[in-house]
């Protein structure tokens, strides 16, 4: 006999719409820079490589710890 403790209702609209705007909001904060990435290196003193490896690098870390905060709140919910 599995019994749930939580019960499970519809998101409402404002939440849904907060939620995607935020998640728009992740995604263009990725994006914005390459137009500028030029300028940016100069401003940094670095090549334009470098410049994208560490954008790069912060997108590939974001990417990863969203993986692992998901995984550790449905651990962490499964285990309640």
């Amino acid at each position: 006999m599995n019994q749930n403790k939580f019960t499970r209702h519809e998101p409402s609209t404002g939440l849904r719409l907060m939620l995607t705007l935020c998640a728009l909001a992740v995604v263009s904060q990725l994006y914005v820079p390459l137009p500028i990435l030029r300028q940016l290196a100069q401003t940094l003193h670095m090549t334009p490589g470098m410049a994208a490896a560490v954008m790069s690098a912060f997108g590939f870390a974001y990417a990863v710890g969203s993986s692992c905060s998901a995984h550790c709140r449905t651990a962490l919910v499964d285990a309640m």
